[in-house]
């Protein structure tokens, strides 16, 4: 089945290039509190109607590949962190906060891109979820840490390469430098 445990999607949109995979529901648990301040900011924002893939990130990506915190944006207009629990082997999402404009995800940061429909429910909704919720969630957070994990090595390399390319200069010059002499040496031995 080569892999394919998702429907192939095909668009002319060159933003959805960098989506990774579609998950259809993923719910976000949100206390009370939590829940009357971002709809609270949602209304007040006028963001209520908005839609379009959402960016998971690493709250920090100091913590990879150890993440327990997420943030989640969509465009550059919200963003808010999440804390990721475990329970018998069942993942699932709890809101933390909204998150303000130094802490939004930007090109060069380590995150994924996901086509989604992000659901606010409350703690005690957990227990009518069906197991594929959970298995949706599963599928979301392995897939999400391996594509960290590939990032974050490729970042790291991407980084090392002012060094390398630093060092390539310094030998150039020298070996220049080097061909210089032994050709000046050699113009001073034949006179």
């Amino acid at each position: 089945d080569y892999m394919l445990h998702y429907p192939v999607k095909v668009s002319e949109k060159s933003s959805d290039s960098y989506l990774g995979c579609v998950f259809d529901d993923i719910p976000v648990v949100f206390s009370e509190d939590g829940w009357s301040e971002f709809c609270e900011v949602l209304e007040k924002n006028n963001l209520m109607e908005l839609y379009g893939d959402w960016k998971i990130a690493p709250m920090s990506e100091a913590d990879l590949p150890n993440v327990y915190a997420l943030k989640f944006q969509i465009d550059a207009k919200l963003c808010f962190s999440t804390t990721i629990h475990s329970e018998k082997g069942k993942l699932w999402l709890e809101y933390d906060k909204l998150l303000g404009e130094e802490d939004l995800i930007h090109s060069d940061d380590i995150f994924y891109a996901v086509d989604c429909s992000l659901n606010a429910t409350f703690p005690d909704d957990r227990a009518a979820w069906d197991e594929q919720v959970y298995e949706n969630m599963s599928a979301l957070y392995f897939r999400t840490m391996q594509e960290f994990k590939v990032q974050l090595r490729i970042k790291a390399s991407r980084e090392g390469m002012p060094y390398f390319n630093k060092w390539s200069d310094a030998i150039e010059r020298l070996i220049k430098q080097l061909y210089r002499y032994v050709t000046w040496c050699q113009l001073i031995q034949t006179t």
